[in-house]
């Protein structure tokens, strides 16, 4: 084939160009053809993506929810069903028949085989619970001793000593022991006694929760209802004088939160000055303020009888030993912190409840 001229080189170049050539308008179309489908996939790829989070959120919380249903939470334990007109809290220590009985709060039943070993009491003026609940310290003749409950091994930290009334600290540490017109301190190992107070008719210490201040009532001359602090110091009269021809501030117990301090009046319900007495149950703040009567408790003529009382350990309730209620003999009672709820547990019941 013969070679082709410039000429005719050139001739075939140009025409090829306007073979190739786009109409007027062609290459914007294009463009823009070429800018929306580009949009169009970037829309789309938007809408795939939005729909792809919105199935994985769906997938977790909907598993999450089933997960749910398949393993329902632990419920809570029921609390026990509670007994109208008493939080029960244990049983309660009191002297029967001269003898040491611990009785069931709410039946009233006599609690035996549970390993406790209770002394034979006799002439015992007053005891006390330690706080972890393994000796009991108890007055008798003029004798405070100790003894394990478990095992009943005893040991003597006081002799000589007339009408004593007492009181565990909270601590486990010491024993208040009000006595011939004084409060000693003693260790309960015997050790260590130290003097707290003098003053004359002190009976019936009670500590308070924290263990930092004892209250105590004085029968001779003014009856009052005093407070002072462990080491001796601030002596306060709460309460008083109690009218002479009453029992005072009787067996005073503060409450195990330390708000209040309980104790019985009494007012005279006969015609005459030797009783009998009618009985009152009533609180009144540790500062002294806010006296207030709970419940009117029954009435004793307080020969033979001695009434007292105590807070349960969660501060709910009351038990006390008190007079005829009702028609009905001394004994020990329950009721609610409020004065609510009072009912018969035991008869025969004498003294400070434990």
């Amino acid at each position: 084939m013969a070679a082709l001229s410039d000429q005719e080189l050139l001739d075939r170049a140009e025409r090829a160009a306007r073979s190739l050539a786009l109409p007027d308008g062609r290459f914007d179309d294009l463009l823009r053809r070429r800018d929306r489908k580009r949009k169009n996939q970037r829309i789309a790829a938007g809408v795939v993506g939005i729909a792809v989070f919105v199935a994985a959120v769906w997938i977790v919380t909907t598993g999450a929810w089933l997960n749910r249903t398949q393993q329902p939470a632990i419920q809570p334990t029921p609390s026990p069903t509670a007994i109208p007109g008493y939080h029960h809290n244990g049983e309660i220590l009191i002297l029967k028949d001269r003898a040491f009985t611990q009785i069931d709060p709410v039946t009233g039943n006599v609690v035996t085989g549970n390993g406790v070993e209770l002394p034979v009491a006799h002439s015992v003026s007053d005891f006390a619970w330690s706080p972890d609940g393994r000796d009991l310290a108890y007055a008798t003749n003029g004798h405070v001793q100790v003894v394990d409950v478990a095992t009943g091994a005893s040991r003597e930290i006081m002799s000589g000593a007339a009408h004593c009334s007492m009181a565990w600290s909270s601590d486990g540490s010491r024993i208040a022991v009000a006595h011939d017109g004084m409060i000693e301190l003693i260790d309960p190992e015997g050790g260590n006694r130290s003097t707290l107070v003098e003053l004359p008719g002190i009976v019936q210490p009670t500590w308070s929760p924290d263990g930092e201040r004892i209250a105590f009532q004085v029968v001779s001359g003014e009856r009052s209802l005093y407070v002072i602090d462990r080491d001796g110091s601030h002596l306060t009269e709460l309460l008083g004088p109690a009218p002479h021809d009453s029992i005072g501030f009787f067996d005073p117990a503060w409450s195990p939160h330390g708000s209040r301090i309980a104790y019985i009046a009494s007012t005279q319900a006969g015609s005459t000055k030797s009783g009998p007495w009618r009985l009152h149950v009533e609180v009144v703040d540790a500062d002294g303020s806010n006296q207030t009567e709970l419940v009117e408790a029954g009435t004793c003529y307080c020969i033979g009888f001695t009434p007292g009382l105590t807070w349960s350990p969660d501060g709910a309730s009351m038990a006390l030993n008190t007079g005829s209620l009702d028609e009905q003999d001394y004994g020990l009672y329950v009721m609610n912190a409020d004065g609510t709820g009072l009912r018969l547990v035991a008869e025969g019941a004498n003294g400070s409840p434990a």
